[in-house]
């Protein structure tokens, strides 16, 4: 009985609200002024296209109520479409049209949100057809728009590529005209599935049943089959549509770039979009494959085609300034140096050639040029912030938003586009060392945007390193290699291999030998075989030893590597080796019969480069750094308040959300603004003047405020960098501050139609966003909301303080921010270096007899410079729940020496031993084992003393972020997730960022 009343309720509620609707339907058809028209949006139609559950979360779906719902919600709002698009196409037509640049976005969120209404789907046949014919004109105002704006907006593209999508799937032959105007080779579609198997008869029959008709013929679609081998890579992969399509004008006008170019964010939403529809169609089949899907091939193919280009036009610039270098000095030389520079650069591109007949056991695969030019000479690194690396940039974040969505299908997708990086790494030859330093670049921050590294095939890309430290010595290559295992170490999981025999596979056999074992374990175990060891850590280039030596320090072994039965293993291993050539360089210089030449050894430290140093040094400019780690503190970082999202790449939303900054309202509880309620924690304020209320605002807005000292109060390591994937928990939260819903007693025509203060509600940024929660993604209850939202407007006259504009939900399910590391190596000067070096030289210019003064400057050098006992790694860090001694540092006082020795152990040191014995025959060889050894105790000393300092340091700044100004309080305790802690302390390393590259290439 009760259940059949709160149904009454809402059926009552819900007719009331359409009323409502429709009466202001009218009020927005009269001869209103824009102002109006634009406050009828925000107080009326938004909220209720925001708020409102669908009808099928409502009502049982296909039962009579849901169908009456259903034929009242497509008539109200399928006008509401009709009118705002003649609205919209007036304003274009015209320069002095009714809508606004300002309030053009609210016109188009209407739109976007009316057009996605899932119960179009069940409508009339006579609205069926309404809608088509309102998608069509929306589309057309779209392209009409490309055609005419100079400069598209990101919130124009995601509204475009929306568009996009839904023709694409609701209109006939539109998906044919946006497939062929991205202009995807057939040659292009054969290389992207080379060696992918048809659909399952089964899975093509249920994607025929699952999806509209006029898409059959592109489930499993993959061109054109009969075409000869020249004019696959000319002719386009899909036929053009035999008429023109309605809605869409001028196929060959300038919009067309806008949607098929490689940076095109109408591409990106457009993708967005498809994922999202094509989710909601195979509810009844969520096993169906994505390969089944209409048009995947093909759009995939595109996504393929701009990684190969991305790529290549980076390198295109990369090998500009080399170009034109080397075109300015042949115009000042002889024609025998002409003729001598040709043939240098012909031998410069000779291991390409070389690299496409070689094995595969020396190459990532046979080199493949995709549009068979010559490769590229490259001298210096290229830029991230180039266009070219911000449209592939573009396209992982896109699927990091499909991952952190509830997509069925989104860990297939993800492992999809990991595929696609694979496909274009057996491209490339391993002798190509800026293709490869690039392309591992791209799988590093790949792996940043995934949210489940499980999902990228690491085998792979372990073996490409492999392949790269073993199939060639050039110093860029090897550098490359070490520095993505270092960044990408913590994410590859330990997991066991999937091949059943993995010594069949060219890229595991040299270094998976027990597949019982998982892929990692077995990787580290071949980065510290004897082989390795000595070739690597004894390298004759110091910047190749230091990267080494420090994969090994900082990652392999490691922050708690006492934790687990794999890491003592790993840190045994190491231990024993560094002992052994400890003992033996010990015992060679301990002789009695020492010769001046052994005597007369230099093991100090070696520099990277000449008076230069790899330091450690921030990211970020928020950090205060100094020289001397002892004074490294990290300064609150707290962004400025007017710092806001201003965008949603695959959304478009009325600007008015963007106007103020205070803090969202928790989706779980929408409607708390929407009502003018005050949240549990809150109090009164007694004081409620609009003067009052005025200046408390624009003090809060205030951002130049000299006398604010909370912008720089300690707060805990995560809150400083503001990442909203970490679980916040605020457990008092008392803010006593004056209530802005008062503002809201001002009547809805003396408000402004540009974004004003009465919104005051923004956009979640990227340092305040409370959306992130774990507890926020799941979905509200829908009943209870649609009772709390109707009964919000029950009443018969609207007041502001029920009509406020709230938050979009799409604010609320944006990915959390990627934790990246807020420190990097870095090589600097060596100050200490060049003092020591000046020093010197003064001495011997005031010293008569110089020659005498070098000579005896270091008697018994050997001695002097001897390496010290090697000292193995042993820091373990913990984060406790005590707010007041939140983290806790220690070495561990484990002695590996108490175990003995296993039989694996002793048969490795033995055949060390022997290997080690072979290596010392000259005094060189000793002296590259001493100088190594002192290396790596720097490195151990500067991995120790830096987290001891940084750990000690977070934990001063560890506090309540506690604020107090007049009558505001805030007390906020931030938890921090270990893993993302470490993620943020261990520095980043990279080869591409030094100024020092030329240098590099020289050596």
């Amino acid at each position: 009985m009760t259940l059949s009343l709160d149904n009454d309720r809402l059926v009552k509620l819900m007719l009331k609200h359409f009323k409502k609707l429709e009466l202001a339907l009218t009020k927005f058809n009269s001869k209103h002024a824009g102002i109006t028209k634009a406050n009828i949006l925000r107080t009326l139609l938004l909220p209720f296209l925001r708020l409102l559950p669908s009808l099928e979360a409502t009502f049982v779906p296909l039962s009579k109520i849901y169908l009456s719902f259903v034929s009242l919600s497509t008539t109200v709002l399928g006008e509401w479409w009709r009118l705002l698009l003649v609205l919209l196409n007036a304003s274009t037509a015209t320069s002095n049209g009714i809508v606004s640049s300002t309030d053009r976005s609210a016109y188009l969120e209407c739109v976007s949100r009316i057009m996605g209404r899932p119960e179009w789907a069940h409508a009339d046949p006579v609205y069926c057809r309404l809608y088509k014919q309102y998608l069509t004109d929306t589309l057309d105002y779209c392209i009409n728009r490309l055609l005419l704006t100079k400069v598209i907006s990101i919130s124009l593209s995601a509204f475009v590529g929306k568009v996009f999508a839904y023709a694409y799937f609701h209109l006939p032959n539109v998906c044919n005209a946006l497939l062929f105007l991205l202009n995807v080779k057939q040659a292009m579609v054969d290389a992207h599935l080379a060696g992918v198997p048809r659909v399952a008869a089964a899975d093509f029959k249920d994607a025929a049943r699952v999806f509209p008709v006029h898409l059959s013929h592109l489930i499993d679609y993959r061109g054109l089959a009969k075409l000869d081998r020249l004019k696959r890579s000319l002719i386009n992969s899909i036929p053009p549509p035999k008429h023109p399509v309605a809605g869409i004008r001028e196929p060959g006008g300038s919009w067309v770039r806008r949607w098929c170019s490689s940076d095109s964010d109408i591409f990106n939403s457009f993708f967005r979009h498809y994922v999202s529809i094509v989710d909601n169609l195979i509810i009844s089949c969520p096993s169906l494959v994505p390969d089944s899907f209409p048009g995947f091939h093909i759009i995939t193919s595109h996504i393929y085609q701009i990684f190969l280009v991305s790529i290549h036009r980076i390198l295109m610039v990369m090998a500009k300034p080399a170009l034109s270098a080397k075109n300015s000095s042949a115009s000042s030389i002889s024609s025998s140096a002409s003729s001598s520079s040709s043939s240098s650069s012909s031998t410069s591109s000779s291991p390409s050639s070389s690299s496409s007949s070689s094995p595969s056991s020396t190459s990532l695969n046979k080199f493949i040029s995709s549009d068979g030019t010559a490769p590229l000479p490259t001298t210096f690194p290229y830029k991230q912030n180039d266009t070219n690396y911000t449209s592939i940039m573009k396209l992982f974040k896109t699927v990091r938003d499909i991952d952190y969505s509830s997509v069925v299908f989104s860990n297939y997708l993800t492992r999809y586009i990991d595929g696609l990086l694979i496909k274009v790494a057996k491209t490339i030859s391993v002798f190509d060392f800026n293709k490869n330093g690039l392309l591992l670049n791209l799988v590093y921050e790949y792996s940043n945007h995934v949210l489940d590294a499980t999902n990228i095939n690491w085998e792979f890309w372990l073996g490409c390193n492999y392949l790269m430290l073993t199939a060639t010595e050039h110093i860029q290559t090897i550098l490359r290699s070490f520095a993505f295992l270092f960044n990408v170490w913590d994410k590859i999981p330990a997991l066991l291999t999937r091949h059943e025999f993995p010594q069949s596979v060219s890229y595991l056999k040299g270094w998976l030998f027990d597949p019982n074992e998982s892929y990692k374990l077995n990787f580290s175990d071949w980065l510290t075989s004897n082989d390795v060891w000595l070739v690597y850590f004894t390298h004759w280039n110091c910047l190749v030893r230091g990267y080494y030596s420090r994969l090994l320090v900082w990652r392999i072994m490691g922050v708690n590597n006492y934790q687990s039965s794999v890491s003592i293993k790993t840190t045994r291993r190491a231990k024993y080796k560094l002992d052994f050539i400890y003992e033996s360089i010990r015992s060679l210089l301990s002789s009695r019969g020492l010769t001046a030449q052994l005597a007369n050894l230099n093991f100090s430290a070696e520099l990277p480069m000449l008076n230069r140093k790899l330091s450690i040094l921030p990211i970020n400019s928020k950090f205060a750094y100094s020289n001397d780690l002892l004074t490294l503190t990290a300064v609150s970082a707290i962004s400025k308040t007017s710092e806001l999202r201003k965008t949603h790449p695959y959304e478009i939303f009325d600007e008015a959300i963007y106007t103020c900054t205070s803090l969202p309202s928790s989706p779980g509880d929408p409607n708390a603004t929407m009502l003018g309620a005050t949240l549990p924690s809150q109090k009164v304020p007694r004081n409620h003047s609009l003067i009052n209320l005025l200046s408390k605002f624009f003090k809060m807005l205030s951002t130049d405020d000299p006398g604010d000292n909370n912008s720089f109060s300690m707060v805990p390591p995560n809150y400083i960098l503001g990442d909203r994937g970490e679980k916040g928990r605020q457990l008092n939260k008392t803010r006593l501050s004056k209530s802005m819903t008062s503002l809201s007693n001002y009547s809805m025509k003396s408000r402004s139609s540009s974004p004003s203060m009465i919104s005051f509600q923004s956009s979640p940024n990227s340092n305040t966003d409370g959306s992130t929660d774990s507890s926020l993604k799941s979905d509200l209850d829908n009943s209870s909301l649609l009772s709390d939202y109707l009964g919000s407007s029950s009443s018969s006259s609207y007041s502001a303080s029920s009509q406020q504009p709230s938050q979009p939900p799409e604010l609320f399910k944006i990915p959390p921010e990627i934790v990246r590391p807020i420190f990097k190596f870095d090589i600097v000067l060596d100050h200490e270096s060049v003092g020591e070096k000046f020093m010197l030289m003064q001495r011997a210019n005031t010293d008569r007899m110089s020659h005498r003064f070098f000579e005896n400057l270091s008697p018994n050098l050997s001695f002097a410079t001897m390496p010290k006992q090697p000292v193995i790694p042993s820091v373990s860090i913990y984060l406790n729940s005590d707010m007041y001694n939140k983290f806790y540092i220690t070495r561990e006082d484990y002695l590996l020496d108490d175990d003995a020795m296993s039989d694996v152990d002793m048969t490795d040191l033995q055949n060390f031993s022997k290997k080690l014995a072979q290596s010392l025959h000259t005094p060189t060889d000793l002296m590259a084992m001493g100088r190594s050894l002192n290396e790596w105790n720097k490195i151990v000393q500067e991995f120790e003393f830096y987290l001891f300092n940084k750990v000690e340091t977070d934990q001063a700044n560890y506090f309540p972020v506690s604020t107090n100004d007049d009558s505001d309080v805030l007390l906020t305790i931030v938890e921090i997730n270990e893993g993302d802690y470490f993620k943020r302390i261990i520095p980043f390393l990279s080869i591409d960022t030094f100024s020092e590259v030329k240098s590099l290439n020289a050596a």
